[in-house]
């Protein structure tokens, strides 16, 4: 049997609030600054529409037993809570009730929901693009945004092509991400 010290070394401390929730590291999977991040209570209301200089508000968590794991993801800088998906409906957990993630989603955990919730979540990240700001950690969150949003684009593109019996194997990816929204390329296959 092998010994193992019980106690963390200071390498571990320090490594464990910046492990990403889908296990790997990140430049958004820092933690984000307390000055940025706003807390609601869901007892007290709806929530305010979130101000330019700060990330999307987290729901305080009620019982201390929610409070470790919730609280532990709410401290990165791509957490954003679903309010129109029900955790349920998206095969997690959530003592909210609703689906929380934390931005980028891989494309393996993109690939694992189902149609119905990814077009829920691109719709959620399309229609709630209001933070805007100078603020550093505001920017790495939008562009983590833009990474799941294209991710889902591209998988909810790709169970499309594959129902069209006439499209090629070689479908390749017709859109791409600008400022403005979605832009149509140019492709002869699909």
């Amino acid at each position: 049997m092998k010994w193992t010290n019980p106690i963390p070394t200071i390498a571990n401390l320090i490594a464990a609030p910046f492990q990403a929730q889908n296990s790997r590291m990140t430049e958004h999977s820092a933690a984000a600054s307390p000055a940025i991040v706003r807390y609601h209570n869901p007892h007290k209301g709806s929530k305010y529409p979130p101000t330019l200089h700060h990330l999307p508000f987290r729901t305080r968590p009620m019982t201390q037993a929610a409070y470790d794991n919730v609280h532990t993801a709410q401290r990165r800088i791509g957490y954003e809570e679903i309010e129109n998906l029900l955790a349920v409906d998206a095969g997690t957990r959530s003592p909210f009730g609703f689906w929380y993630i934390i931005h980028p989603l891989s494309k393996a955990q993109v690939q694992r929901f189902n149609t119905q919730v990814l077009n829920l979540l691109k719709g959620w990240i399309e229609s709630k693009d209001i933070y805007v700001g100078d603020d550093t950690q505001l920017k790495m969150f939008m562009e983590a945004r833009k990474e799941t949003l294209e991710a889902v684009a591209r998988e909810i593109f790709k169970r499309e092509c594959a129902q069209v019996e006439s499209v090629p194997d070689t479908c390749e990816w017709p859109v791409e991400l600008v400022d403005e929204g979605w832009e149509l390329i140019d492709v002869e296959d699909c």
